[in-house]
């Protein structure tokens, strides 16, 4: 009789294909720096657009972003509002997600955007470049007034699957768990958690769900409904009023995220075309600069250089899926 174990190990082996630069590097504490300045002298196909360190700074000049609302509410606005100051450029900000941060760079419609996933190997996500620049964390969030403080991560997965669906199977009350779900498997949070928890990006989640268009409705829903659970950033829900569940005991802390003793961390990228705009390049140098590293920092995110040690953790924690089986 095939065990629940052996079903996971079969899923594993039908995980879709996903490529992205953050797999095959190891840690360094300056790793997202030194990825960037790779990424500028040696995988562009033309340095001409790029700026050097010998070049004045563009001023005054009007560029887009869109991309991850979690990278946004967690640091891109501050990090923005900043960087115009600074220069007098203009970055246009826009909600969307991670896929249009990934899509719109690739298409040409934005100049440049944020991820909270890796590109997947297929045609409309090729012709970009992520580079990651942060850390956040995959968090339970519940209302406030819920008793449940803690979850396992076999429990976590028998929420989403479906087969958990009273709070008194959690150690709460006995009442039914409404499970808030994002729309589409390739969202950040959607492919992050089907990647960490199941190893398989294209997992079919619980048909009981109620589903959300993007990160900001699910977590302002949430705070608003007693008997609510979802899966969602920590950059955006330290900013709500919603209650983190621990994660076998660990707290979703900053500390534990820098050690990696909550397990279910994850890089946020910025997203760049192949010949990006001068704007987006001074962007993205101002981003590893002391002062942006520091606005980062300051937003209470986890910089590159504070979790450089997460790199190979979190590599093996893919390969490994977390404990759900091996392939």
């Amino acid at each position: 009789m095939a065990t629940q174990a052996d079903a996971r190990k079969t899923r594993r082996r039908n995980t879709v294909t996903v490529v992205g630069v953050v797999l095959s590097i190891g840690a360094t504490a300056a790793v997202g720096a030194a990825l960037w300045g790779l990424l500028r002298t040696r995988n562009l196909p033309s340095e001409a657009t790029i700026a050097t360190e010998s070049a004045p700074p563009p001023t005054g000049g009007r560029i887009k972003w869109v991309g991850c609302d979690i990278s946004r509410a967690s640091f891109i606005d501050a990090a923005v509002a900043a960087y115009s100051k600074k220069t007098g450029n203009v970055i246009e900000i826009e909600d969307g997600g991670a896929t249009r941060g990934i899509r719109d760079v690739s298409a040409g419609s934005a100049h440049m955007g944020g991820s909270c996933r890796t590109a997947l190997d297929i045609p409309e996500e090729r012709g970009v470049k992520l580079i990651p620049i942060a850390w956040d964390a995959l968090v339970v969030v519940v209302h406030p007034t819920n008793p449940v403080s803690d979850i396992s991560l076999e429990q976590l997965r028998d929420v989403l699957e479906g087969s958990i669906t009273n709070w008194k199977d959690l150690g709460g009350s006995d009442a039914p768990l409404d499970l808030f779900d994002r729309k589409g498997k390739l969202s950040g949070v959607g492919a992050g958690t089907r990647l960490l928890l199941f190893g398989d990006i294209d997992k079919d989640f619980s048909a009981r769900a109620r589903i959300f268009d993007s990160t900001r409705p699910l977590e302002e829903a949430a705070e608003t409904s007693p008997l609510s659970i979802a899966v969602t950033g920590i950059s955006s829900a330290r900013l709500r009023k919603l209650k983190m569940l621990s994660l076998e005991g660990k707290a979703p802390t900053r500390d534990n995220v820098i050690r990696g003793q909550y397990l279910l961390y994850r890089p946020l990228y910025i997203t760049v075309p192949n010949e990006p705009d001068p704007i987006v390049t001074d962007f993205v140098n101002f981003l590893f600069s002391s002062d942006g590293e520091q606005i980062i920092h300051d937003t209470g995110t986890v910089t590159m250089a504070e979790g450089a040690d997460l790199w190979a953790k979190y590599k093996s924690q893919v390969g490994a899926d977390l404990g759900a089986g091996g392939p």
